[in-house]
């Protein structure tokens, strides 16, 4: 009896997951040029570059994106958005040294997480806001006095660095076409998007009214602690 109930609560979680995930991307994306909405992944298929630009908290949750991205196009995370939050860097070895990334030990042991790399947390502020409201005791070390925040309102930090990256890309941006301008007069300049899926002139970063918080799937914490490699 107990092995059903594990397996059916088993089932539910990865509904919830699927359908929690499945509302996050509902809420990415924008209108082109023509007014017509697109997702996120639309606009990660045709503009990628584009996209790790002006919206990366498209894709930072979105592992299958960044890691094949970042392999082969490393020149698309060079905005300061991705030097504050290096994902792809996230991680540690287990007890059987495989490799696993930061949101794998949050899942299996998020007290660990909180502990030792809360700073892997930053990137994704529904887990802060949601782990927090759970378990404020993760949240005494050091690294949160350093970093304080109101945890009111913890996303408050998250959407200023969105801000300040879209104000970084819009500086540069005006910087290469002044450039352009000057050293190619005259020489007829094509937009990388189409006329018919053009990206909007991104000004300013909007933050969407509330951010959906990750569904917790802790399954317990381990009593160890230490360093990484030989953990579990």
């Amino acid at each position: 009896m107990k092995g059903a109930k594990l397996v059916l609560a088993a089932i539910f979680l990865t509904i919830g997951v699927g359908l929690a995930v499945s509302a996050i991307a509902a809420d990415e994306g924008l209108k082109d040029s023509h007014g017509v909405w697109h997702d996120a992944d639309y606009w990660h298929a045709r503009h990628p570059d584009w996209v790790y630009r002006y919206h990366p908290e498209w894709a930072v949750d979105r592992q299958d994106w960044w890691m094949a991205d970042h392999r082969d196009h490393p020149e698309w995370f060079e905005s300061p958005y991705w030097r504050r939050y290096p994902v792809w860097t996230y991680g540690a070895y287990d007890r059987g040294h495989v490799w696993r990334d930061a949101g794998w030990w949050r899942e299996r042991d998020p007290a660990w997480f909180y502990a030792h790399h809360p700073e892997w947390a930053e990137a994704h502020p529904g887990w802060i806001r949601d782990d927090h409201g759970r378990h404020p005791e993760w949240f005494h070390s050091a690294y949160w006095t350093e970093h304080p925040r109101d945890w009111n309102h913890p996303d408050e930090e998250y959407r200023k660095e969105l801000s300040r990256n879209v104000e970084y890309e819009r500086s540069h941006a005006a910087l290469a076409n002044d450039h352009e301008n000057v050293h190619e007069e005259g020489v007829e300049h094509r937009n990388i998007a189409s006329v018919e899926s053009r990206p909007p002139a991104t000004t300013v970063y909007h933050a969407p009214a509330a951010y959906h918080p990750a569904v917790t799937t802790s399954s317990g914490h381990s009593s160890g602690g230490g360093s990484h490699s030989g953990k579990h």
